[in-house]
């Protein structure tokens, strides 16, 4: 196992203790509150409302079960023949659906039926900007397993690691960094990783990024 893959393991087991410990808040608006059937989501970005709508019209069952974190639907759908890359308007696949959601075993079974890591809604996101715009650490650190691309910009111009550096996850800016993300890229407005770091004070966020610079 190479050094970047040892790190995320380690990153990852950290993480898992420290949300076994701090527990996990409320289900988004619109999932189930059936926590025997499915997963709940830790909502971590203190910077976000995410009250914010996710589910878009005419979400296929796959995405609606995503994104609810309902294992047994997922598995039941896939077994059926659904496809794990149908979206609804909005171009959101389950995967995306998931890693919003927060459920990070939902996510783990729709990445080994074949989901694309790489998938991108309407806006340009991908699964692991919606796990890192909404503070989703677990699912991230996932999604970073599987080798997605680490300085994609969606239509706003954000990379993965803005929005890690913006919700203030430290284990994900490091990992994202020792992928090769680029600390020098700028979004639409200007601004880069750094900056949102230093806008929310994440002052140990805005060493790693000046380290982590070229």
């Amino acid at each position: 196992m190479s050094k970047t893959a040892l790190s995320l393991v380690a990153i990852l087991c950290t993480m898992e203790i420290a949300f076994a410990q701090a527990g996990s808040d409320a289900p988004l608006e619109g999932s189930s509150n059936d926590s025997s059937k499915n997963e709940t989501s830790s909502r971590r970005n203190p910077h976000l409302d995410n009250v914010a709508p996710v589910l878009s019209e005419r979400v296929p069952d796959i995405g609606r079960a995503a994104f609810d974190g309902n294992l047994g639907m997922i598995r039941q759908l896939i077994s059926s023949g659904a496809n794990v890359e149908a979206t609804g308007a909005d171009g959101r696949a389950p995967l995306l659906l998931a890693a919003a959601g927060g459920h990070l075993e939902a996510v783990s079974v729709l990445l080994d039926a074949g989901a694309r890591v790489n998938a991108r809604d309407r806006a340009g996101a991908t699964a692991l900007h919606w796990a890192t715009r909404r503070g989703e650490d677990r699912v991230a650190l996932l999604i970073l397993q599987h080798k997605p691309e680490v300085n994609v910009q969606d239509d706003a111009g954000d990379t993965p690691l803005m929005l890690a550096a913006n919700a203030g996850n430290t284990n994900v800016v490091q990992a994202l960094l020792s992928l090769g993300a680029k600390p020098e890229l700028k979004d639409k407005f200007g601004l880069t990783a750094e900056e949102y770091a230093k806008i929310n004070k994440y002052d140990d966020i805005v060493v790693l990024l000046r380290s982590g610079r070229k």
